[in-house]
């Protein structure tokens, strides 16, 4: 009989070991990216990518061709436009393009090398890219 319970107890120990380590190396959920809202004023364009949780996230910058480049990771494009064109004198498109499985890249293409700025928002979550125009 020990050795029964003995048996049904490393059995059970066992059971609830590979469970936790199920829940630990489950993916978490990815990050939909929603409506793209554009604004703009004498100061600066504004894009704003309205998120249902902060993503992370890579900014980088092209020179030749003057782009702001943004990688999503663990993200999805679930009501982002794929691309738009903006009557700007220094943004010319944005395009939301998948890279690979849940990675998304944001292309801003700038007619004029600027200055920009990228930051996040909560309630609701949003990431904005800020275009400081230059004149």
């Amino acid at each position: 009989m020990k050795r029964l319970y003995s048996s049904v107890a490393i059995l059970l120990l066992l059971l609830f070991t590979v469970c936790q380590t199920a829940v630990w190396a489950a993916p978490a959920k990815a990050v939909s990216l929603g409506k793209v809202r554009f604004s703009q004023t004498q100061e600066k364009v504004r894009i704003v990518f309205d998120v249902d949780a902060l993503p992370e996230y890579k900014v980088s910058h092209s020179e030749n061709p003057a782009q702001i480049i943004i990688d999503f990771a663990n993200t999805v494009n679930r009501d982002a436009v794929k691309q738009t064109s903006l009557n700007d004198p220094v943004v010319s498109s944005v395009k939301v393009l998948e890279t690979e499985a849940q990675k998304q890249r944001v292309v801003i293409d700038l007619k004029t090398d600027t200055m920009y700025k990228v930051f996040t928002l909560k309630n609701p979550n949003r990431v904005v890219i800020d275009i400081i125009r230059s004149y």
